[in-house]
């Protein structure tokens, strides 16, 4: 999938994702005032309410062909980030959705992917460990 390089290939996935994944609102119960940061600038990325599942899962590991494994968060939104490239369905862990990289908007870092299906909509694949959660006290 998505590698942060020029061309990416998936040589497997960790976890089965189902052919026809459709977003789903997570939990009713979170605080939109968690505020999910850049772990580089510590920028806002998103917030906790913007979770959604995607084929079941909020969460989903997966692998590319260069050995690299992402732990991914879905989002509905991600304000804080920008997408970059033309969308591809190229090697996508998600069937039926293009991808683009999704970078910081404030310091450019590599923070996933933005999804993309007809008649979908769209999400966020956000790398987990380059996201940092704070709640509305201002702790992480």
């Amino acid at each position: 999938m998505p590698a942060t390089g020029a061309a990416a290939a998936t040589a497997g996935v960790v976890d089965a994702v189902k052919p026809r994944p459709k977003a789903q609102g997570r939990r009713g119960d979170e605080d939109p005032r968690e505020r999910i940061l850049c772990s580089e600038c510590h920028g806002v990325v998103t917030n906790g309410s913007a979770r959604i599942a995607m084929c079941g899962r909020h969460e989903h590991v997966f692998f590319n062909a260069f050995g690299h494994t992402f732990h991914i968060g879905c989002f509905r939104t991600a304000p804080g980030c920008v997408s970059l490239g033309a969308a591809t369905l190229e090697d996508t862990w998600f069937t039926g959705h293009t991808w683009q990289v999704a970078i910081c908007a404030r310091c450019a870092s590599h923070l996933g992917w933005r999804y993309e299906a007809p008649g979908a909509g769209g999400f966020f694949g956000l790398i987990l460990n380059r996201l940092t959660e704070q709640t509305a006290e201002g702790g992480t």
